[in-house]
């Protein structure tokens, strides 16, 4: 997520075990979870390599995430306390902080915490190991790309904004449903920061979040 490496760079197991001062052995076993999280792709004969997410995986990821993410609110806020609360709160402030300082690669990360923090309060292990699978392919491309958030001028702050709907509804202080709340986050993402990550004159036209 630092951009160390960029999107479609080679990863040798000899690099990566010198650079870091390991056997071959643990970076092998690296590699491999890092293919099963979406986060590196391997072919044959060709070798491995960081995953460079196209424009069709992105779209789908989205709308994975648009089904599956209300089921784990919706599940976190049944089982949400005073402590878990305050721990959003603070996710969210930090979000908020983050944003004003216009670091874009601080802030995806930031943001990646604030919605794992909540699958993970979810209390369903499957569904939260199944949205990271889905999204942190999302997260890091964003993270790596952030110096076109930058040329593009993205508003950040009201991305960070949009997150507001989603603690009112854990707090039990809105009517609007869990897909409702997320639904402005997953908006930006398919309208605003999909042309950014993308280009805007290579971007086709979405027909956006499933309501």
């Amino acid at each position: 997520m630092a951009g160390d490496y960029l999107p479609g760079s080679p990863l040798g197991e000899a690099e990566l075990a010198k650079r870091f001062g390991v056997s071959r052995g643990p970076v092998r076993e690296a590699m491999i979870q890092l293919e099963r999280e979406y986060l590196v792709r391997s072919f044959p004969n060709r070798g491995s390599f960081v995953t460079a997410l196209t424009e069709p995986e992105f779209d789908e990821r989205i709308r994975l995430r648009s089904v599956l993410e209300p089921l784990a609110l919706e599940s976190a806020r049944h089982r949400m306390t005073p402590a878990k609360l305050a721990e959003i709160e603070r996710h969210l402030q930090q979000l908020k902080d983050v944003a004003a300082t216009g670091n874009q690669s601080a802030y995806v990360i930031c943001d990646y915490e604030f919605h794992v923090a909540i699958w993970e309060m979810s209390g369903r292990p499957l569904l939260k190991d199944l949205l990271v699978q889905i999204s942190a392919p999302v997260f890091v491309f964003e993270s790596i790309v952030s110096d076109r958030y930058h040329r593009a001028s993205y508003d950040v702050v009201s991305d960070a904004q949009a997150h507001q709907g989603i603690l009112d509804y854990l707090k039990g202080s809105t009517d609007t449903d869990a897909c409702g709340c997320l639904l402005p986050v997953l908006e930006l993402a398919m309208h605003a920061e999909k042309p950014v990550v993308f280009g805007a004159e290579n971007s086709s036209r979405s027909n956006g979040v499933p309501k």
